[in-house]
């Protein structure tokens, strides 16, 4: 396929890999791109119908899209999906790292050993396996972008979400090393820190008693929107961003 791009034109002719991309943000981070002419291969774990529904809607407006299911946290599986992505797409130019789990609601006291290993593997490890598997496809792209979806509680913290709050911030020191290490080979490497944003996680998981006080803690005293972090995913993926590297950059409304 052929990669090369002029300032100005968009993402049209770039691969992008977007994992958990069939539902809540990655939804809208896979319209996006698609909407400004990328190629995009979906990955999703368990929720096909979703997929191929995202798919359907895609292609119907012209757009160019895989699905492969992969389960993040296994080697074999991550290996099979960027193979699949040289196989279908012929390559890669964008990875978005945006699959997780929200984990348990409990204190510290309370969390199991399971559960704390099952939200540190979906959220820090998964990120790490599927980042390591595609450098290689990556460095072949003269345009390399790597965007890791964070959260806002991996730098402030959150009562009752240790685990995530942890892997999440684990996550952004992992993109800062790795925008240092790729930097050199034409990758950058960059983290979104979506603060409280009313689609996926954020819908599903929270009461109706619990927003009325996280609306508090934000100075626009609204929830933030799917559609404002995919707009940061695009640019950060542009051509005209290929000086940011290894920022953290907070989608929040302001909570700090």
């Amino acid at each position: 396929m052929n990669t090369e791009r002029k300032s100005g034109s968009g993402l049209q002719g770039m691969r992008a890999l977007v994992t958990g991309g069939a539902g809540g943000l990655g939804a809208e981070i896979t319209r996006l791109l698609a909407s400004q002419g990328a190629t995009v291969m979906i990955s999703y774990c368990t929720n096909c119908q979703a997929a191929e529904n995202l798919r359907d809607e895609l292609t119907a407006c012209g757009s160019r899209i895989y699905l492969h299911g992969a389960d993040i946290t296994c080697e074999s599986e991550v290996e099979s999906l960027v193979n699949a992505c040289r196989d279908c797409m012929g390559g890669l130019d964008i990875l978005v790292n945006n699959a997780g789990v929200p984990g348990p609601q409990k204190k510290i006291e309370n969390i199991s050993s399971i559960e704390w290993r099952h939200v540190l593997e979906v959220n820090l490890t998964g990120p790490f396996l599927v980042l390591r598997a595609a450098i290689p496809e990556l460095r072949k792209s003269s345009h390399g972008r790597v965007i890791n979806i964070g959260s806002v509680s991996g730098q402030i913290g959150e009562r009752g979400l240790s685990p995530y709050c942890s892997a999440k911030g684990g996550l952004a020191l992992l993109t800062k090393t790795a925008a240092m290490e790729l930097a050199g080979q034409g990758i950058t490497v960059n983290l979104i820190a979506p603060g409280y944003i009313d689609a996926g996680m954020t819908r599903k998981e929270l009461s109706e008693e619990i927003r009325p006080l996280l609306l508090k803690r934000v100075p626009g005293r609204r929830f933030g929107t799917a559609a404002e972090v995919a707009a940061a995913v695009a640019h950060l993926a542009a051509l005209e961003s290929s000086y940011i590297n290894g920022q953290i950059i907070g989608v929040n409304g302001g909570v700090c």
